[in-house]
């Protein structure tokens, strides 16, 4: 498989790039909730299982959801479209859609996947999360800056942020 053009990730990250801590996002940045919301809404999500756990089992509205796990019998108890393959699922989304398709992680479907993304939406949350257990792979080497907005933190953004738009390197 070679990079598709409508094949991004979306993801946020702290200093470090940490994602997770028991399979929660370890922080609460409303305005990053909103871009992600904006940024997935009427495509296709491509997740792994756990993150489909924290979701609470459920496809998040306006947006289609599909998981990435070895029980296939997930997609009947929620409703939810299953592959236990990322390739298969990569090759297919992206021969039945036109749009965007989002990888939306977690970490192990990140590290899979992000070498067939030509996009990545980046949230770089200004912190250290000191007990994460989950991180994003490392990109910078592989992707080039296109884009930045600041996000100061305030009472619905627990950390500053930067929101930062990627392009893979050739890609631009």
């Amino acid at each position: 498989m070679s990079a598709l053009p409508q094949v991004a990730v979306i993801a946020a990250a702290d200093l470090d790039r940490a994602i997770g801590r028991n399979n929660a996002i370890p922080w609460h940045i409303r305005d990053d909730m909103r871009r992600f919301r904006e940024l997935t809404m009427g495509k296709i999500m491509l997740m792994g299982r756990r993150t489909f756990e924290s979701l609470g089992c459920r496809c998040l509205p306006g947006r289609s959801s599909v998981v990435l796990t070895s029980d296939l019998s997930l997609g009947e108890r929620y409703h939810v479209r299953c592959f236990t393959s990322a390739a298969e699922a990569l090759d297919t989304l992206t021969r039945e859609s036109s749009g965007e398709l989002m990888i939306i992680g977690g970490g192990k479907v990140y590290a899979e996947l992000l070498p067939f993304a030509s996009r990545l939406y980046f949230t770089r949350v200004l912190t250290r999360i000191m007990d994460a257990d989950t991180f994003f792979p490392p990109f910078e080497d592989t992707f080039t800056l296109e884009a930045e907005t600041r996000v100061e933190a305030g009472v619905q953004n627990d950390f500053p942020c930067l929101f930062q738009d990627y392009v893979r390197k050739g890609d631009c």
